[in-house]
């Protein structure tokens, strides 16, 4: 979808239906990623003007991007490994794979 340090914009929505407050985000391209969430958006939006921002990562339910409010360029921190969880590998020994624990089995 994104690539990290890629150029994000965040556009205003005062006609959005669901909050007039709401501020999109979009790559250059112009393809809606999210919106900036509904409690930061009025803080947000009294800024826009000193705003950059660019992609960081994608993540469980949303993107993380980083922001500067001074007019700068984000920088992009160092990641410490992947955040996301492991996929299991069998091995000759696992398998079939174990069941997974499944809380409403009894129902």
């Amino acid at each position: 979808m994104c690539k990290p340090g890629e150029t994000m914009v965040m556009k205003r929505e005062p006609k959005n239906p669901a909050d007039s407050r709401a501020i999109g985000v979009y790559p250059l391209r112009g393809v809606q990623i999210g919106y900036v969430p509904a409690e930061q958006a009025q803080w947000i939006g009294q800024h826009l003007a000193d705003i950059r921002a660019v992609f960081q990562r994608d993540d469980t339910f949303g993107a993380v991007i980083r922001v500067t409010f001074d007019g700068t360029i984000p920088t992009l921190p160092v990641e410490q490994g992947s955040a996301r969880p492991r996929r299991f590998r069998p091995r000759d020994d696992d398998w079939p794979p174990p069941e997974p624990k499944d809380d409403y089995s009894d129902v």
